[in-house]
């Protein structure tokens, strides 16, 4: 990653999301402010919402169930498209509100208490594009901050997480991730690895996308140490 920053000009900086370590870049000399005043409200009082994510991934396509293109943990071209989370409300900040997993027993996601992904659409080169340009038109500054995951993370994870970080931070800009086929199992580490180091073209190359096809000014990257294209 320190590589790719260099290649782009982007400032690094270590930060903490939630106590994970992670890596802060960005191609401006400033950082990304909280907004104070909204950081201020309790649990009870955040009301919850949906937020609209960016994505690109080099995942392999797996099934679409409903309104929801899923991604496997195979390597494939790049895709893009965006997905909607829902954040409930009482919502705790630095928080994934998830299901309560007992082993063998996993009880069913409920938008009303935790973060659910609730829709991924699949976009063609130009419909991504566009999309992204037409949003970054109602920002106030042409911002864009992309997530990039760890080791033992499935899409719907990254996805998550990356909801979670740009509702905490009250991001002003267009908020997306970069998913590479971690095989989302503790046990898959040495694997993960490997595939996050054959994963660096296809982020490279949604990065130049990013930079040079659509009219972003700023882009602000968080990703993780932990097999993050070291």
């Amino acid at each position: 990653m320190k590589k790719i920053a260099h290649q782009y000009g982007l400032r690094m900086e270590e930060i903490n999301v939630e106590s994970n370590d992670a890596k802060y870049f960005s191609n401006e000399h400033e950082t990304i402010e909280r907004n104070t005043e909204a950081k201020s409200l309790n649990a009870k009082q955040d009301p919850g919402g949906k937020i609209r994510l960016f994505y690109g991934t080099n995942r392999k396509p797996a099934d679409k169930i409903e309104s929801k293109q899923n991604y496997g943990s195979l390597d494939g071209e790049l895709q893009y498209g965006i997905c909607e989370v829902n954040i409930p409300q009482g919502h705790k900040q630095g928080e994934i509100e998830t299901p309560l997993n007992l082993w063998i027993f996993k009880f069913l996601e409920n938008p009303q208490m935790h973060v659910v992904v609730e829709k991924i659409q699949a976009l063609d080169y130009s419909s991504f594009i566009n999309h992204f340009s037409e949003t970054l038109k109602i920002t106030q500054k042409k911002n864009a901050l992309l997530f990039v995951h760890g080791y033992n993370n499935s899409f719907d994870d990254a996805a998550k997480r990356t909801a979670q970080l740009a509702w905490d931070l009250q991001f002003d800009g267009f908020t997306g991730f970069f998913s590479w086929p971690s095989a989302a199992e503790i046990k898959d580490y040495f694997t993960d690895e490997a595939a996050a180091r054959t994963s660096v073209p296809s982020f490279v190359q949604f990065l130049e996308i990013l930079i040079s096809e659509t009219e972003l000014e700023q882009l602000h990257i968080i990703a993780h140490i932990s097999n993050c294209f070291n």
